[in-house]
């Protein structure tokens, strides 16, 4: 499924709509995607995303568009304690799209709307003025890809304060997680899918259920293990994105000779 769509380009990533040029524009926001995705979180993940219903699954789509399962922006805590917004990806594949689709039509990129003012009209472009503008857009994309990477550096054996644990049945527990100010703990929740593991007193365990959404201001997720247990950290590790690979990407520094 297309994160975006050519409607989505507007502003300063803006297309033309009513060009015959931008009938293949939906093919290079397929392919921009597959590769977005692939260099942030390699094959093994990517597979994972594709096989149906993954993709709508809350961990993915926190990775996709920065929200949590509220629809709220996402936010965590670095390994300083600093508080940190987390905005997705989905507005660096607007730009590294709007960069390989308009670098490939060279001398027709007018057509397309990127145009200079003079005076009170404006002026066509010329290839390396055009360069310049693209360049910039790829640039803004680099930024969020690489704040992409430091989400999903974070998240890897990062650590989810819990309130407390309750054995329901023998075997059975439910973790109670609140808002635990300056720590993460209900802020990554969403992360934690059905099936995904965390670590527990060097203990790997499995989520049956999380329960996110039902009571304000706690979730709810229950896991198996062996009955009687105590235990004694209060904070469980997560690896919600298991075996990715994360591609270095660098701004530009061509100076509009790309």
């Amino acid at each position: 499924m297309a994160l975006i769509t050519r409607s989505d380009f507007k502003g300063n990533v803006k297309i033309s709509q009513n060009t015959k040029e931008t009938d293949d524009l939906t093919l290079y926001i397929e392919r921009n995607q597959d590769q977005l995705l692939r260099d942030l979180i390699g094959d093994y993940q990517l597979s994972l995303y594709n096989t149906s219903p993954n993709s709508s699954t809350t961990k993915y789509v926190a990775l996709i568009t920065g929200t949590d399962a509220a629809g709220d922006q996402f936010y965590y805590y670095d390994k300083e304690g600093i508080y940190t917004s987390y905005y997705g990806i989905k507005e660096a594949l607007k730009y590294f799209t709007y960069w390989d689709y308009v670098r490939n039509l060279n001398a027709k990129a007018t057509s397309v709307g990127i145009r200079f003012a003079d005076a009170e009209n404006s002026t066509g472009s010329t290839q390396l003025q055009v360069n310049s503008v693209i360049e910039q857009r790829y640039n803004l994309g680099v930024e969020i890809y690489q704040a992409a990477c430091s989400f999903l550096h974070i998240m890897y054996d990062c650590k989810l304060h819990y309130f407390g644990i309750t054995e329901a049945a023998p075997g059975e527990y439910q973790m109670i997680v609140r808002n635990d100010p300056g720590k993460n703990s209900i802020n990554l929740c969403s992360l934690l899918n059905q099936g995904d593991t965390f670590e527990l007193d060097g203990i790997d365990y499995s989520v049956i259920i999380n329960d996110v959404g039902t009571n304000p201001g706690q979730v709810l997720i229950d896991f198996a293990g062996d009955p009687g247990l105590t235990f004694t950290d209060k904070f469980i590790y997560i690896n919600p994105y298991v075996d990715y690979i994360c591609k270095k990407k660098n701004l530009s520094v061509l100076d509009g000779m790309l």
